[in-house]
């Protein structure tokens, strides 16, 4: 593996937002429109995208823990570590699938940057220590947009939340708590509406937050 992440171009949001919503659209033109969550992100890779994908000891394979999830541009193969096989690890699901749909971010939006360190290193694959770089935020992105688009999140929040958007400051400031304690709160309020999309309460609370739907004033990165 190489010890800096590869450099890709800066995309806005609404940009990587875009592509994701063009990769369903694509996928309802061709097998109906989707409805409810959660998003069938098994299905977009294999039958609309034509990628194969397979459950790895990936941190066997790359000689470090901390390694989720692999692309082999060339072979149009993703890798996800056997250890979130949600048939051994049912609760791990939420990961899982976002993992999938973080590599799916990478086919779609980095496959040109990342194919020689494909076809070099045998495969590309984020370490958690890279997990800020731009790269791996952009997939992370990508992948809350997909699993979680507005058109079905904003719905949903409304079911779950009928008296409107969630003011984290307020719940600061009542309780006197660190941000730390806001954010598990939080966690634990989304977990309802997690389970709807099978994505973990962290990714639903981060994308709420991102839709003005938790208002928060600290944001953090998808873990």
């Amino acid at each position: 593996m190489r010890s800096t992440a590869p450099r890709v171009p800066y995309l806005t949001s609404k940009t990587i937002e875009d592509r994701a919503n063009q990769l369903l659209q694509g996928f309802q033109s061709e097998y109906g429109r989707i409805w409810l969550p959660p998003v069938p992100i098994d299905a977009i890779v294999e039958l609309h995208l034509k990628l194969t994908f397979s459950f790895m000891d990936l941190c066997e394979m790359y000689g470090t823990e901390g390694i989720h999830g692999a692309l082999w541009v060339d072979r149009r193969e993703v890798g996800i570590d056997q250890g979130l096989d949600p048939e051994l690890y049912p609760e791990l699901e939420g990961r899982y699938h976002f993992t999938l749909a973080h590599e799916v971010g990478h086919w779609t939006l980095h496959r040109d940057y990342v194919a020689s360190a494909c076809r070099e290193l045998g495969g590309y694959a984020c370490h958690k220590s890279q997990r800020r770089s731009r790269i791996e935020w952009q997939a992370d992105y990508f992948a809350s947009c997909l699993l979680m688009p507005r058109r079905l999140t904003i719905p949903a929040f409304g079911y779950f939340f009928p008296f409107g958007p969630v003011d984290a400051q307020e719940l600061s400031e009542l309780n006197h708590w660190e941000a730390k304690d806001v954010r598990r709160h939080l966690e634990d309020m989304a977990r309802p509406m997690a389970g709807e999309f099978c994505v973990s309460p962290i990714a639903m609370r981060i994308r709420l937050e991102e839709l003005g739907l938790f208002r928060h004033p600290q944001a953090a990165n998808v873990a």
